[in-house]
């Protein structure tokens, strides 16, 4: 498999935000918009180098984080996720295929239940008041390190 250095420091940014979505959302349960519109505009850079930067390619990609969005909304508005999780998935969808987008959810599925049992635990532990507040942001970051690590590390991705 043949990387170009643009899709190398794309990856490499996405890498870097998520990163920090995970510090900021262990933290202060907290995913800031700069962090999401710094995703969201690095996506075209990646679509440029992985040639899926056409008219159709942009329009796939568009819609499936439209698709993304609207889906996870539903979520938010019954109060199982932070707007700022939904954000951060969408803007996800923006780098990824149909089936990364599908792998993305599926990845973010299982990982979150993980951070919610480990979340659950640790408010139990420490028998902290009100309800349990998990990081959501980190499983989809999880999830967003799988997929990339599925291109360097999966030759049958």
């Amino acid at each position: 498999m043949d990387i170009s250095q643009l899709e190398l420091i794309t990856l490499s940014g996405l890498a870097l935000a998520l990163l920090v979505s995970i510090y900021t959302d262990l933290k202060s349960r907290m995913l800031y918009d700069k962090v999401n519109i710094f995703i969201a505009l690095l996506a075209p850079l990646f679509w440029y180098a992985t040639d899926t930067f056409t008219l159709t390619g942009i329009g796939f990609h568009l819609l499936f984080a439209a698709c993304t969005f609207f889906f996870f909304a539903i979520f938010f508005a019954l109060g199982q996720m932070g707007g700022g999780d939904v954000k951060l998935l969408t803007v996800m969808a923006l780098w990824f295929d149909f089936q990364g987008v599908f792998s993305l959810a599926f990845y973010t599925a299982i990982f979150g239940a993980v951070v919610t049992i480990l979340a659950w635990a640790h408010h139990k532990i420490k028998k902290l008041e009100g309800k349990v507040r998990v990081p959501y942001g980190v499983a989809i970051a999880l999830a967003g390190f799988t997929i990339i690590g599925e291109r360097f590390f999966n030759p049958f991705s």
